[in-house]
């Protein structure tokens, strides 16, 4: 059995080859990558250029310390390493990239995170996790692997070997920008909240981007406008998995806009709800939810429910429905039914939705632009909802019927 040695005892030697060479790229051209889009073989490169950059700033055996991470970050060596990668990045937060160190624990199924340039990253809770997204690619490769992290942020995971056996990780990791919704994804393919946005420094970073947005745009307009029409926003209509099938004249469905997707959303942290009215005083009963939505993350759908709140018009919560995660599929948005069981309804009612999203596991919901005043909410029973600041709603339906005065 290999021994590990302490971190008192860690050299700075590099690993002792590289099996690629580190492509040439211009940083300063290189601005956040668009959302959801495909990784080009410029983004890759840059992400493999950078991640390279990383690795020369830290000890190559720094994964092979079997102090724990509590006592690794008192030391002298996580303070030298941790300022190396914040100035790699010239950031303390997450955003727009940023680095860490994993060390993989005994089981080799699980890692810890020894040290960081973002103090976000750093601030999470000092325990052992699922390998995430790349880490298993990664592993089984033997050498670096670009993935689009949590389909919103691609990373570069960087394996370090020691006798044909990875002891863990260097991570690269960029941040996206979406540009529908003028916002910087996090880690888990949600959005910064409105406290990190109201940083200096992110405020400073975030004009800069939308700059160069706005020229990039002006550029790839046509020298003659009237020689060649704008093009339209993307948009899709997604498709119904089961089509729900209205037998009785006392079930109608309600909802908003024209069934045609302009975006998706994972929000981390929080969640989607969306408001409804019942189209007279009679009395209805929700009888199922229709709503447009694929999972990201692993193939294998996690072990768990998300969950459904039935709520009135002050949002408190009426009824909690559990509904496992397979629910969902993988890949192309489409419409899904979650049946109800016939739960009593108020006149003015709100359905909200909480999915627990971290970096591995996940729901995009599909949004529609065409609202004129958006009836939906983002939030949770805890953190309480307040209004979603978009000119759009969530796709998300009410099917009600109607069960008497």
């Amino acid at each position: 059995m290999t021994r590990k040695r302490s971190f008192a005892a860690l050299g700075l030697g590099l690993l002792s080859a590289i099996s690629f060479a580190a492509p040439r790229v211009n940083d300063a051209a290189f601005g956040a990558i668009p959302a959801n889009s495909q990784l080009t073989s410029t983004d890759q490169n840059y992400l493999l250029a950078r991640a390279l950059e990383a690795v020369k700033v830290v000890p190559g055996d720094l994964v092979t310390t079997i102090a724990s991470v509590s006592e690794f970050r008192r030391s002298p060596l996580h303070d030298s390493v941790k300022e190396s990668l914040r100035k790699l990045v010239d950031n303390k937060t997450a955003w727009p990239e940023y680095v860490y160190i994993a060390r993989l624990t005994p089981d080799r199924e699980h890692f810890e995170y020894l040290v960081s340039s973002s103090d976000v990253i750093e601030a999470h809770t000092l325990q052992a996790y699922d390998l995430n997204d790349g880490m298993p690619q990664a592993i089984a490769a033997k050498k670096p692997y670009v993935t689009d992290f949590s389909p919103a942020t691609p990373a570069v995971y960087f394996p370090y070997m020691r006798n044909d056996q990875c002891d863990g990780f260097l991570v690269f990791v960029k941040m996206s920008w979406d540009e529908s919704q003028k916002r910087v994804m996090d880690p888990t393919g949600g959005t910064l909240d409105s406290a990190d946005a109201s940083t200096p420094e992110l405020q400073r970073r975030l004009r800069s981007l939308e700059r160069r947005v706005a020229a990039l745009e002006q550029q790839a307009k046509p020298a003659n406008p009237r020689a060649q029409k704008e093009p339209e926003e993307t948009a899709v209509k997604p498709p119904e998995r089961e089509p729900l099938a209205i037998t009785d004249a006392a079930t109608t469905v309600i909802g908003y806009g024209y069934g045609i997707m302009n975006g998706k959303i994972s929000i981390g942290g929080s969640g989607h709800a969306i408001r409804f009215t019942c189209p007279d005083n009679e009395k209805y009963t929700l009888k199922a939810i229709q709503m447009v939505g694929s999972r990201y993350g692993y193939p294998q759908p996690p072990a768990e429910d998300f969950l459904v709140y039935v709520m009135d018009e002050n949002t408190s919560v009426i009824k909690t429905l559990p509904f496992a995660y397979s629910t969902f599929e993988r890949g192309r948005e489409q419409w899904i039914t979650l049946p109800c069981a016939g739960v009593p309804l108020p006149r003015q009612f709100c359905i909200g939705l909480n999915f627990n999203p971290n970096q591995t596991k996940g729901i995009y919901v599909g949004f529609e632009n065409s609202a004129d005043d958006s009836h939906s909410l983002v939030g949770s029973p805890d953190l309480k909802f307040k209004p979603w600041e978009n000119k759009a709603d969530w796709m998300i339906r009410a099917v009600i019927q109607r069960t008497g005065q």
